[in-house]
C-alpha cells in the first residue's frame, strides 16, 4: 500500500453514501428532504472520474445509455403518459427505482411531465426511499422496479409502508403479456405476492388505466394509508390509454374509497 494510500483519511478511502438534499414533493412547500447519494467520496470535490450534482448524473444516463436513448413511444394518450399524468398531478415530483427493461417507458413518460426519477442502488433502497419522501411531503410515495427478483427486493418496504401507514404507489414491470402465461423466466406472480402487505394489487390495462389510476391513489390515501401495487406488462405502457387526468379525493379523512 502507498504512503499517499496511508495518509488519506479513513472517510475519503472507502466510498460510502453521502447525504444530499431534494425540493419537497408538495408544490407547496419549500421544505428539502434529506436524500441519499451515490457520490464516491466524503468531503471531496468532484473531480474529473467523480459523479458532480445529481443533475448532471441523470443526464449522463440518459445520454450515454443506449437503452434508454431508444424507448418506444411514450407521447401523449400512452399508458406511461397517462400514469405519469396523473402523478405529477398528484403533487409526486420524484419516482425512486432501478431501471429495467420493462419499465424504460414509463421513465421516458415521467421525465417528459417533469417527473425526476431517482435510481437507487438496489429496488429495496428505492422502496424505503419512497416511504421516507412521502413521509416528509405529506404526498403519495412511489417507487418503481423491474419484472422478477426486481419486483421482489420492494417487498418489504411496500409491508413497510403498509405498517406504517404511509401512502405509497408500488409500480412494477412485468413481461409483454404475449409470454406472460408460459414464460418462466423471472415471471413471477404480483397479485398473489403483494396482496398480503399492501391495501391492494391492481393490474394497470389501457382499457381500464384511467379508473385503475385513480383507484390506486385513492385506496392509497384513504384511511388507513398503506401501499397500493401496481403490475404493468411491458407491451402496455406505449398502447394508448382513454381517458384524461381528473384526480379523485386524495384527503387521508375522506369516510370512502370512492374513484
Amino acid at each position: 500500500r502507498s504512503s499517499a494510500a496511508a495518509n488519506r483519511p479513513r472517510a475519503n478511502r472507502y466510498p460510502i453514501a453521502a447525504p444530499m438534499r431534494i425540493p419537497s414533493s408538495s408544490p407547496t412547500s419549500n421544505k428539502t428532504a434529506p436524500i441519499c447519494s451515490d457520490d464516491l467520496t466524503v468531503g471531496a470535490k468532484p473531480s474529473a472520474d467523480t459523479p458532480g450534482a445529481p443533475t448532471d448524473r441523470g443526464k449522463a444516463r440518459y445520454a450515454h445509455n443506449g437503452a434508454m436513448a431508444q424507448p418506444s413511444d411514450s407521447g401523449p394518450g400512452t399508458t406511461a403518459a397517462l400514469l405519469a399524468g396523473y402523478l405529477h398531478a398528484a403533487g409526486v415530483r420524484h419516482v425512486f427505482g432501478y431501471p429495467g427493461e420493462s419499465i424504460l417507458d414509463f421513465m421516458e413518460a415521467a421525465r417528459h411531465r417533469g417527473v425526476q426519477v431517482v435510481s437507487a442502488v438496489r429496488e429495496g433502497t428505492a422502496a424505503f426511499m419512497a416511504e421516507a419522501a412521502a413521509m416528509t411531503s405529506g404526498r403519495p410515495g412511489v417507487c418503481l422496479s423491474t419484472l422478477g427478483p426486481g419486483s421482489t427486493a420492494v417487498l418489504n418496504g411496500v409491508a413497510s409502508a403498509t405498517l406504517d401507514r404511509v401512502p405509497m404507489l408500488a409500480i412494477s414491470g412485468q413481461i409483454e403479456s404475449s409470454r406472460e402465461q408460459f414464460f418462466t423466466h423471472q415471471v413471477v406472480d404480483h397479485d398473489r405476492m403483494f396482496a398480503p402487505v399492501s391495501k391492494l394489487a391492481l393490474r394497470l390495462d389501457p382499457a381500464s388505466a384511467d379508473t385503475v389510476i385513480r383507484k390506486a391513489l385513492r385506496t392509497a390515501v384513504a384511511e388507513r394509508p398503506g401501499a397500493v401495487h401496481l403490475t404493468v406488462t411491458a407491451d402496455a405502457w406505449s398502447v394508448p390509454a382513454e381517458g384524461q387526468v381528473s384526480l379523485p379525493p386524495l384527503a387521508p379523512a375522506a369516510v370512502s374509497v370512492d374513484v
